[in-house]
Order: structure tokens, then sequence, then C-alpha cells
């Protein structure tokens, strides 16, 4: 199967049962709630596209926008088809390339941004933590509105001096929530970053 302008990717997992609460923390979920957190994000490159060119090769990894999988649950309830979905079974799935967030050669190599797009992380203004009962401790945070580091860059800004570990004033309104292990990151592209924040 290849499609002339999308990508064919394989995750025969779309949902996990457990999600990373930190600390070495697992908990377990139910989707109809966190989907934001139980969600996949994790394929591998099964075909690219006939036309146009790519750094993706088959057998790359990447991470991608975990909403292909959101009426593929719903499906199961009779509210709607999954249109991403191919072939259920091998679980394969044909996606555009905005799509696509990060990608890597193998398990082993360092995630990079795909196109235009990049990950931050909110910078924390203040931190507090309140006892729950013997065991457990919440903990209450406070983030800088539209400021962040760059955790996962990608080739274009780099060549406009922005790279990873910067501190960048960016569109809040136009960034994306997305889950990185226990890690909750910004996903955004180029055009959202505003400027390389004064470090003094």
């Amino acid at each position: 199967m290849q499609a002339l302008h999308d990508y064919i990717i394989e995750n025969k997992k779309p949902f996990n049962e457990k999600f990373d609460a930190g600390n070495g923390v697992e908990l377990y979920g139910d989707k109809r709630f966190l989907f934001a957190k139980l969600s996949n994000r994790v394929a591998t490159v099964v075909n690219v596209p006939l036309i146009g060119e790519t750094v993706l090769k088959v057998g790359y990894q990447v991470m991608i926008d975990p909403t292909i999988y959101y009426s593929q649950y719903y499906e199961k309830f009779g509210k709607g088809e999954n249109g991403y979905l191919q072939d259920r079974e091998k679980g394969l799935y044909k996606i555009e390339k905005s799509m696509i967030v990060l990608y890597r050669e193998t398990f082993n190599d360092e995630w990079k941004g795909f196109g235009e797009n990049l990950m931050v992380e909110f910078l924390r203004k203040k931190q507090e933590k309140t006892a729950v009962g013997l065991i457990l401790e919440t903990e209450k945070v406070e983030y800088v509105k539209g400021f962040g580091k760059i955790v996962y860059d990608n080739p274009t800004i780099n060549k406009m001096g922005v790279s990873i570990g910067d501190t960048v004033a960016f569109k809040p309104e136009f960034g994306v929530s997305f889950y990185f292990g226990s890690k909750e990151l910004f996903w955004l592209r180029n055009r959202d970053i505003l400027a390389i924040a004064n470090q003094n």
C-alpha cells in the first residue's frame, strides 16, 4: 500500500492501558477521559508518499498527532468512522505530513522536529507541594505564559539561530499541549516563535 501524498504508518496499539505519572509511578486510566495521556503517539513508517521528497524512510519511527485514533475509539459506539485507519488488523493508518510531529531513524536516536515542528517545555514560575493523605503529594505549578525552553528543534529554525535549550517567546494560542512520557510539552511550529528570550 502506497499513497500519492500521504504516509502509511503502523501502530497496532493506539491506546495504552497505563500512563506515566512521573517519579516512576504508572497509573491505569480510562480512555473515555484520558485520551491525551493514553494515546500511543509512536508509530513506524511503512511507506512514504509517491510524490515529493521526504527525509523520512521506511522503518523510521515517528511521533504523531494522536487525534487520528479518536474516531476509531468512538467507532465502537456507532459515532463515526475513522478516515485514517486503513487496515485494523495490521494497525495501518494513512496520514498527511502535517500530522507527523517528530521523527527518528532508530529507537536509540534523538527525536528531531519534522518539517517546521518543534517542542517546548513551559517555563515554571512557581511550584508548591501539598501533602494529600499519608502517601500522595500533589504539585501546584504555575507557568510563565508564552515562554518556554526548546526541547526538540528542527533544521529550519536552527538556520535562524534557534536551537535546543534556547528560551523563546511564542504565541500560546497556536500551540498544542502534547504529553511526552510524564512531561507535558507544547507543540509549536516555527511561525509561532516570536523571539529568543533575554537570558540575562
